[in-house]
């Protein structure tokens, strides 16, 4: 990758350098899914059903490239069509910001997790709180459906926004 590459992307987006810098990476959703909500305000009248098949169905899925963490800002994910679960999770949760009280669910958030018996986090999605529950939110793959729980081996969840 040139420099010419490196700034054309420091301009779309934050560089998080490490892969595996589970904080900066998270840091980078959170700053950039409240700072960009407004990329998202064409879909603030989408329900939760429709949010989750636009992402899930009409994103693809794309790893960033090997040794390189980059997290896309909502427009840009939208353009490229493209992009990995740290990128669908900030884009989701600038629409939930966006929307955020009138969407009818309690709260959301985010949770990173690992798969059983692996000692690194290295998965992010979102969640919905509805009636006092979390229901995960990750339209990462195509495969996946809304609200389904999986088990993980490891999960850390943060709450950004909930009706008091």
């Amino acid at each position: 990758m040139t420099q010419d590459d490196l700034l054309k992307i420091r301009i779309q987006g934050i560089i998080t350098d490490i892969p595996g810098s589970i904080e900066k990476t998270l840091n980078a959703v959170e700053r950039l899914a409240k700072q960009y909500c407004h990329d998202t305000d064409i879909f603030k009248d989408l329900s939760l059903g429709e949010i989750f098949y636009l992402v899930s169905k009409k994103i693809t899925y794309e790893k960033d490239p090997i040794n390189f963490e980059f997290v896309m800002r909502p427009e840009k994910l939208l353009q490229r069509k493209s992009g990995d679960c740290d990128d669908k999770t900030t884009f989701i949760l600038a629409i939930f910001y966006a929307t955020w009280p009138r969407i009818d669910i309690d709260g959301f958030g985010y949770s990173i997790v690992a798969q059983k018996g692996k000692a690194n986090y290295h998965h992010i999605f979102p969640f919905v709180i509805i009636n006092k529950k979390i229901k995960d939110f990750d339209a990462t793959y195509d495969r996946n459906t809304m609200f389904e729980n999986r088990d993980w081996g490891m999960r850390k969840n943060k709450i950004l926004r909930i009706k008091k």
